[in-house]
């Protein structure tokens, strides 16, 4: 059986990704519609609902189980574990500094993204809003919002997007342009301006977390962790966390990029001890092979011509794909950011 990622999964997961967001848009705003018509009420308070909003964040979520299961069944012939990275050995050693990342990134990332969600607010029609879009004021509300806003999403967008898509990508592409696209596309995918800056640095964080341990569970852990802290914050702390600033000026923006700077170089640290330490202990930690991603496409210069063009052709399989979901999600991402269509 295969046991690597192939790139056109890559394309095609994102296309799928966006092709369900869209449907369940579309299905979404047809159920308010109906709610509207038969009661009589303003679609504001149909929307602010928070059973309405449950269902929307679940169904989002459950996209990406959908769009995993469909490539892992395309690919029957494919070790989709090893493809994928899903390797369950754990080290409780790095659990810990995965969980104090989690934590330290959120904090130190903070104030700067929302300064830079203000600069956006003034490019953007849709309203900059300061809560996680459902309610908390119990210790059930808070449960479910661990369940729908830490759980869910800490699985099933690793699953695609750290399993199917960074994976995908390193088999066309250096581990810094594997880096950069799958944090961007990770991006786009949700379709908003606001907090562009602090999903891009998750991104990096979770992919060099892959790079580094070689499993995208570590990743999983991360994603848990970070978006837990958030969530537990605004419970306790009434849609805010500790050390946020409630203005924005100069100084606050000056010393919002020191915290970050000073995070930046700790989290620089903190990698720095995981390549070391994964290294030392190859045997246990299923690492990334260390060559150009293309080197399998590579042929002796006396090949015969078809043997060529059948080299090319598996180099660039997927390439079309790949580039017209990323436009179209980005198109996609740019009407929802200063248009508000979906």
């Amino acid at each position: 059986m295969e046991k690597k990622a192939r790139f056109r999964d890559c394309g095609l997961a994102y296309l799928l990704c966006l092709v369900f967001i869209i449907g369940i848009s579309f299905v979404l705003s047809s159920i308010i519609s109906a709610i509207v018509a038969n009661e009589g009420v303003d679609a504001s308070e149909v929307t602010s609902r928070p059973g309405l909003n449950y269902i929307s964040i679940i169904l989002s979520e459950l996209i990406f189980v959908a769009v995993f299961f469909i490539i892992v069944g395309l690919n029957k012939n494919k070790d989709y574990k090893k493809s994928y990275r899903l390797n369950f050995k754990l080290d409780f050693k790095l659990l810990g500094v995965v969980a104090f990342l989690g934590i330290f990134v959120m904090l130190c990332s903070l104030n700067l993204t929302n300064s830079i969600n203000i600069l956006f607010s003034y490019f953007s029609p849709v309203p900059l809003t300061g809560n996680l879009g459902i309610p908390m004021q119990t210790f059930w509300q808070y449960l479910i919002a661990v369940l729908l806003l830490a759980i869910l999403p800490s699985i099933c967008e690793e699953l695609v997007f750290r399993g199917i898509i960074y994976n995908g990508l390193r088999q066309r592409f250096s581990f810094v342009v594997s880096l950069v696209l799958s944090s961007v596309m990770f991006m786009l995918v949700h379709l908003s301006i606001y907090k562009t800056f602090y999903q891009v640095i998750l991104g990096v964080v979770l992919a060099l977390l892959v790079y580094y341990t070689g499993t995208i569970v570590y990743g999983v852990v991360f994603h848990f962790i970070n978006n837990f802290a958030i969530i537990t914050f605004n419970y306790a702390f009434g849609n805010t966390t500790p050390f946020e600033f409630v203005s924005f000026g100069v100084k606050e923006i000056l010393i919002s990029i020191l915290i970050f700077l000073i995070g930046l170089t700790i989290t620089f640290l903190v990698f720095k001890f995981l390549k070391g330490y994964t290294s030392k202990h190859k045997n246990y930690f299923e690492l990334e092979e260390n060559c150009s991603p293309l080197e399998n496409y590579k042929v002796d210069s006396d090949v015969s011509y078809e043997e060529k063009l059948l080299n090319n052709s598996k180099k660039n399989e997927g390439m079309a794909l790949f580039i017209i979901s990323f436009v179209i999600m980005l198109i996609c991402w740019s009407f929802n950011s200063f248009g508000g269509f979906i």
